[in-house]
């Protein structure tokens, strides 16, 4: 965060963030757990940018997903958006609060004998919820949540959750087990999808809505 001043003034952008959190991780720890993501503005909306050279500007947000590897090889890993001039614009933080609302549910569904998909259907009935009060979802939040449905995933292509250790998505196949007490997983709230709500808003204002009902691309498709 205190990096971003800097990104915008030498005009180095999100290779000047990704370069920061290197440095950090290098000397605090074994070095980055995994390519590091520093979207800022449009690139948020893309998962896993790693290219990292877009510009840095005011008013935008930005997206820094890393996490640094500590010397016995265990890594972490965290995401967050954050505001360039460290102030929310009245639009970005309803987003914002909207997702951390999803995270927050996600949080509360992790316990010992759920399963993994619980925490992703927690937190993306909220973000359903919120789309539908926004007049954003064609259909009504169960039909969208449904299996013919997924109309949500427009604007959140991915799972909520991953398992964490030595490698930064650990035990991927521990998703179709249960929670084990003392198991480490990450509470991805995915702010990207703050950036992805905003953006998309912007865009069908500006040029109609995707012709795509319920889209089940893995990548955005702008």
């Amino acid at each position: 965060m205190r990096s971003l001043p800097d990104a915008v003034a030498k005009g180095r952008g999100e290779r000047w963030v990704e370069g920061q959190f290197g440095l950090v991780a290098r000397h605090a720890g074994n070095g980055v757990g995994y390519d590091s993501i520093a979207a800022a503005g449009d690139h948020a909306c893309t998962l896993h940018w790693i290219r990292n050279d877009g510009e840095v500007r005011e008013g935008d947000l930005i997206l820094v997903d890393a996490g640094v590897e500590v010397d016995s090889l265990y890594t972490a890993d965290v995401t967050r958006t954050m505001p360039v001039t460290g102030t929310f614009s009245e639009t970005q933080r309803r987003v914002y609060e909207a997702v951390l609302a999803a995270q927050e549910a996600g949080m509360a569904a992790v316990k010992p004998g759920n399963r993994f998909k619980d925490v992703h259907d927690a937190a993306i009935r909220v973000i359903a919820e919120t789309l539908h009060e926004w007049g954003l979802l064609p259909v009504d939040v169960e039909t969208s949540l449904g299996d013919e449905g997924g109309h949500h995933r427009r604007w959140m292509v991915h799972g909520t959750s991953h398992h964490l250790g030595i490698d930064v998505h650990d035990c991927a196949q521990a998703r179709r087990e249960e929670y084990l007490d003392g198991e480490p997983a990450t509470r991805h709230g995915d702010h990207r999808r703050a950036r992805s709500v905003l953006q998309g808003r912007r865009r069908e204002r500006a040029r109609g809505a995707c012709a795509g009902s319920a889209c089940a691309s893995r990548t955005t498709c702008w």
